[in-house]
């Protein structure tokens, strides 16, 4: 299965300096590279690169514009930017670090030295993707037991009123059926004595009707 190779645009007003560094990188990367920045821009909105290695002076654009524009882009913000520059610019590469590069490079160009960077460079990019990736994953996942944490909050509350209506409707009910218990046993105590008056009364008659005869 053939190896999938990292895509990298390189910048430079100098066509010589762009063949050194094809040269040099084209055996393990797909190397994109121009001297023209109006393409170079094209091309970045075009593709999507997994590192740029830019000239720091260039008279077109020098590469910190180019650096500006390219950390504009959401799909660049973790993408490394390497700068190849002269040893005495120390004040452009500080600004380039703030502008969002990862490194840089002097001239002349050490092969050697610019894979091991570049290497380095993508590959902390790619764990940074990949981690926040993860961390998207995990936050929805976050989101949706927290929902569902709600949800069933929301269930145990809506239960316990349900549970404590019924609580409350059982006392009512409670309440009345022995307030009619207590009102038949006083119904049931007044017929026992309406039926002992009429025991005394049908007495009475019969001792009447006794002394009659």
């Amino acid at each position: 299965m053939e190896k999938i190779k990292y895509k990298i645009l390189v910048v430079d007003d100098e066509e010589i300096n762009l063949q050194i560094v094809q040269a040099n990188l084209n055996s393990d990367y797909d190397v994109h590279a121009t001297v023209n920045i109006q393409e170079a821009l094209k091309l970045i909105e075009e593709h999507t690169y997994d590192a740029f290695i830019f000239d720091i002076n260039m008279d077109e654009m020098d590469g910190l514009e180019l650096c500006k524009i390219v950390k504009n882009y959401k799909k660049y913000i973790y993408t490394p930017v390497i700068f190849v520059t002269i040893i005495d610019e120390v004040e452009k590469i500080e600004k380039g670090f703030e502008y969002g590069a990862y490194d840089y490079i002097t001239k002349p160009v050490n092969p050697q030295e610019l894979k091991i960077r570049l290497h380095a460079h993508i590959k902390i990019s790619k764990n940074q993707i990949e981690l926040n990736q993860k961390q998207l994953i995990l936050n929805e996942q976050i989101e949706i037991l927290t929902n569902e944490l709600y949800s069933a909050n929301k269930n145990v509350i809506l239960s316990e009123q349900i549970f404590q209506n019924r609580e409350l409707n059982f006392k009512y009910n409670d309440e009345k059926i022995r307030k009619n218990f207590e009102t038949t046993e006083l119904f049931s105590e007044k017929i026992l004595i309406m039926q002992d008056k009429l025991k005394k009364q049908k007495e009475l008659l019969e001792r009447m009707r006794s002394s009659l005869v």
